[in-house]
């Protein structure tokens, strides 16, 4: 068995999200904040609508979007599963 290939964190983010990568990050250290909730409040200006009402939604309550399936997501975005992956 082979083992699993390391990849970079950013590897899996959109492009956009990368952007701010280099911004210095005002950290909050409450439990449900996290590096990619951040950089997502930081985008946030430049996404699509849909992508805001996703973001919106991820932003409200972190910590439930982590179990939600992509349809549970797009049902409470308001968006459709598309939208969501």
């Amino acid at each position: 068995m082979t083992a699993p290939r390391e990849v970079a964190p950013d590897s899996t983010v959109p492009s956009r999200l990368d952007d701010v990568s280099s911004q210095p990050a005002d950290r909050d250290t409450s439990p449900n904040s996290t590096l990619l909730v951040e950089r997502i409040r930081r985008a946030r200006p430049s996404f699509s609508a849909m992508e805001t009402a996703v973001a919106d939604h991820l932003l409200s309550d972190p910590s439930a979007v982590v179990s939600a399936t992509t349809a549970e997501l797009a049902k409470a975005a308001g968006v459709s599963q598309a939208s969501v992956v």
